[in-house]
């Protein structure tokens, strides 16, 4: 019964209000579910290994020159992959068996992204194994995994196949991602997440092209044959344009965080900071190797 001594409806208002500040959680409460832990690092260290180990391959095939960086390369990505499917599990774990409403921020969509794409990753390398079987004559695992850096990979049918499904794969990812985060991050955010799409689709539509020209395919027609030119030439210089423009729309939406005060956590953070690494990697790897080469 309302208090006559309140205005009329008054009661009705207030058990509203305070039912809509129950449903929305504060930023303390956004967090307090979070807390990074040494159970966190452990998974984490565990995870970092495994994806150094899946790395090592590459170092086998290097010139002197680049071998350095082939040691960074494999560090920082290695790095990413064990981040992006430690972040996985603990979301998973923060949804499913604590019951919280996991991912809700837009760092938790990258880690879930990033463990996406290794996923495709996965798929890329085993249809590689599957087809390096069936080969009289392998070719080195340099020339399939390092050809979006190394022009004259894009000579090998096997390099071209592994970027072209790696590459599709993760367009298809992007868009399923962009479309499920609509209207649940902010727009610098849905711009971060179109520039990912866009940024795959274009990579995949250059690789499928080569790949088309390879094969027999008479692309000469149209714009196809100015695309595989533009391709088989700077291919390095496109792929570090992508990530460096994905990279600085990042760095756009966090500043654009920090202004609003826009709840954080720690996941949110660390999907944004594996990100930038992979972005800052795939930058120097190709600057590197089109100066040298």
């Amino acid at each position: 019964m309302e208090n006559l001594s309140s205005p009329p409806g008054y009661g009705c208002r207030s058990i509203g209000k305070a039912w809509t500040m129950a449903s929305v959680p504060s930023t303390f409460e956004m967090t307090q579910h979070s807390r990074l832990s040494i159970a966190h690092l452990l998974l984490w260290t565990c995870g970092v290994a495994a994806g150094v180990r899946c790395y090592l391959p590459l170092l086998s095939d290097l010139q002197d020159w680049v071998l350095p960086l082939g040691y960074l390369y494999t560090l920082v990505m290695g790095s990413a992959i064990g981040t992006f499917a430690t972040g996985a599990v603990e979301i998973a774990d923060q949804r499913y068996r604590r019951r919280q409403r996991y991912p809700r921020l837009p760092g938790h969509w990258l880690l879930l992204l990033g463990f996406a794409a290794v996923l495709a990753g996965g798929a890329t390398i085993t249809y590689d194994a599957i087809r390096l079987t069936a080969l009289s004559n392998p070719q080195p695992w340099l020339s399939t995994d390092w050809s979006h850096v190394y022009d004259g990979g894009l000579k090998h049918g096997l390099a071209l196949e592994h970027q072209t499904i790696g590459w599709g794969l993760g367009s298809i990812v992007a868009l399923t991602f962009m479309a499920s985060i609509r209207g649940g991050v902010s727009r610098c955010w849905g711009r971060v997440f179109a520039l990912f799409f866009a940024a795959s689709l274009i990579l995949f539509g250059g690789y499928l092209v080569t790949l088309l020209r390879h094969m027999g395919l008479d692309t000469r027609d149209g714009w196809l044959w100015v695309w595989f030119l533009v391709w088989c030439r700077r291919s390095g210089e496109v792929l570090a344009w992508l990530f460096a423009i994905c990279g600085a729309g990042m760095l756009c939406a966090v500043v654009d965080d920090v202004r609003r005060r826009a709840p954080s956590d720690w996941l949110h953070w660390t999907g944004i900071g594996a990100w930038l690494a992979v972005a800052a990697i795939q930058i120097a790897t190709c600057i590197v190797i089109a100066f040298r080469t």
